[in-house]
């Protein structure tokens, strides 16, 4: 989550990771991916769930109000068939992470929370359109990311991961007070998928000051391996996010 990227409410993410009140869809001004590094960022969405153009023949919920340009170019986003193929070969990586990533931020459902018990549950929403991710994945359809290369290849990894995670039983957030409590306290649990993966914009490869830099207080242990510049080697970073979760 969100997940733009765990900075704006990612709602979700923007240039962060998980939220400290989960900043995915908090009242933070800024996007879920770019929460402090000890904050990071709620889900990818809105306070108010409203219909955002059509998918599937189905209007378009967001979890939080998107930025109106990005409204328009998830949509074309989602309609595009391949994009896939380009990034990956524009930036030299695996079509799986690529296309894991562009189905968990614009194709796919997600039953997550903006806030703390019964109230603050919203299903069946799509993550919030943030114009940053937009952005960096219209670049890196066109091969011009530059200098933000970076900062795409961690959204893609948060997002992978985040994936996973969901795929294998993890909630996205935690409904738990606790999970939404200032100065949260990351060892008592309550965790979600959003919260473990790494937190996204901040670059890659992974490490324990930078994106994992919340690993050690939620108790989860940095696996010693090197990422594989594909980065198709991030199942080991997910068989040990799984760890925070007793997941199979």
């Amino acid at each position: 989550m969100q997940h733009p990227g765990q900075g704006l409410p990612h709602s979700e993410h923007v240039d962060s990771g998980p939220t400290g009140a989960p900043g995915h869809e908090h009242t933070d001004t800024r996007l879920p991916h770019e929460e402090a590094p000890d904050q990071p960022t709620g889900p990818h969405g809105a306070d108010e769930s409203e219909n955002w153009g059509t998918y599937n023949d189905e209007p378009v919920n967001y979890a939080l109000k998107p930025d109106e340009d990005a409204v328009a170019a998830y949509e074309r986003i989602r309609a595009t068939t391949d994009d896939v193929p380009r990034i990956a070969e524009n930036y030299g990586i695996d079509p799986a992470v690529v296309e894991r990533a562009k189905s968990n931020l614009f194709l796919e459902k997600h039953d997550i929370y903006n806030g703390p018990g019964p109230e603050g549950f919203k299903p069946g929403v799509y993550f919030t359109a943030y114009d940053k991710i937009a952005d960096l994945w219209t670049r890196a359809e066109k091969g011009t990311l530059k200098d933000m290369e970076g900062s795409f290849r961690g959204l893609l990894i948060h997002e992978y991961v985040e994936s996973r995670l969901l795929e294998a039983g993890a909630p996205f957030t935690s409904g738990h007070p606790s999970a939404w409590a200032d100065n949260r306290d990351w060892s008592n649990g309550h965790l979600g998928a959003h919260d473990v993966a790494p937190i996204s914009f901040r670059g890659a490869p992974p490490t324990a000051k930078g994106t994992l830099v919340l690993w050690p207080k939620m108790g989860l242990e940095i696996p010693n391996f090197t990422l594989a510049d594909d980065l198709s080697n991030l199942d080991i970073l997910v068989e040990a996010a799984k760890k925070g979760f007793e997941l199979p």
